[in-house]
């Protein structure tokens, strides 16, 4: 049976950058808008 959908993902390692408190990029955006008033984060289980 042929592959009726294929997905190819550009390997950047840009993901796997922290910072110097060892957070991520998505890390880092949630961590700056914590006092927000409204936050809502979409992120799949065990994501970090």
């Amino acid at each position: 049976m042929p592959n009726t959908i294929e997905v190819n993902y550009q390997r950047t390692k840009q993901s796997t950058k922290i910072n110097h408190l060892g957070m991520r990029d998505m890390q880092i955006r949630a961590y700056e808008a914590r006092n927000a008033q409204y936050l809502l984060l979409k992120a799949p289980p065990a994501s970090g």
